[in-house]
């Protein structure tokens, strides 16, 4: 439906080419020549146009990891004659929460042993600790690693004071071997 009085029709016509030409106006300075300024070597655009920047599948999924050479290694490996679009997303996705897990969890363990460089002896450490990564990865053994710090429960003993007093003696000798007399 119409209004029922033509003035403020008019009014808001009028602000509109009021704001129209100032946008055209601020155009031109900013930028003397929109042809050849946007257009690419060897094509031409319509005046005005611009070219669409591509995005990759990365970018579109919010993902860091490439998911195109995910999926070249997924059609080189042949693990299956036809692989699916969304695979290969699914898969960027996976190994990037898991590097995001174990990346934080080393990173806190070499703040905690107030180091600036994460080395394999802290993320083979962290591994082990955390529950669901080290049963992921237990059948693996992290190079220059280490092992975990580990004392059986035999070598204790049960803590009493029995146990204190049937040590040797300091003086003692060790072994029969080491008993000299000295000249």
């Amino acid at each position: 439906m119409a209004p029922k009085t033509g003035a403020p029709q008019g009014k808001m016509k009028k602000k509109i080419q009021v704001a129209v030409t100032k946008a055209v106006e601020k155009k031109k300075t900013c930028c003397p020549l929109p042809n050849l300024a946007l257009s690419t070597p060897g094509r031409s655009l319509a005046p005005g146009r611009h070219r669409k920047k591509h995005a990759t599948r990365s970018v579109k999924a919010g993902l860091h990891f490439p998911i195109g050479q995910i999926e070249r290694y997924l059609k080189e490996g042949r693990y299956y004659q036809c692989i699916g679009s969304g695979a290969p997303v699914y898969l960027a996705a996976v190994l990037e929460y898991l590097t995001a897990k174990v990346l934080e969890l080393v990173g806190q363990a070499a703040k905690d042993s107030k180091k600036i460089r994460i080395i394999p002896r802290h993320v083979m450490l962290d591994v082990m600790r955390d529950e669901e990564l080290n049963k992921m990865l237990a059948g693996i053994t992290i190079a220059h690693g280490g092992v975990l710090p580990n004392i059986h429960e035999s070598l204790f003993g049960d803590g009493t004071v029995e146990d204190a007093t049937n040590l040797p003696a300091e003086d003692a000798p060790k072994s029969p071997e080491k008993i000299t007399e000295s000249p």
